[in-house]
């Protein structure tokens, strides 16, 4: 499977014959997509969140970690944790 970032606010999930298979919109543009050494797929957005999708319905946050989404996170070689950092620069809009 291959998964592509787009300025159109979306991640798609590609077979390699070029056929689409999934769709997963966004509040943004995405600026990167990855895949976890689980299978979870990891997307940075225009709105400075990361977010991690999985198929696996019991491992969703709870509502407390959605709402400390600023907060960074750090990305271990195992796959269990995810960094992201923001730059902030003066004049940029």
């Amino acid at each position: 499977m291959i998964a592509s970032a787009s300025e159109d606010n979306t991640v798609r999930l590609w077979q390699p014959d070029g056929n689409c298979l999934q769709v997963i919109d966004h509040p943004g543009c995405v600026w990167d997509v990855a895949f976890l050494p689980g299978g979870d797929l990891v997307t940075a957005c225009s709105d400075y969140a990361a977010r991690v999708w999985t198929r696996d319905s019991s491992r969703v946050a709870d509502q407390e970690i959605i709402k400390a989404r600023g907060r960074p996170l750090l990305l271990m070689p195992t796959g269990h944790h995810v960094c992201t950092c923001t730059c902030w620069c003066a004049g940029a809009p």
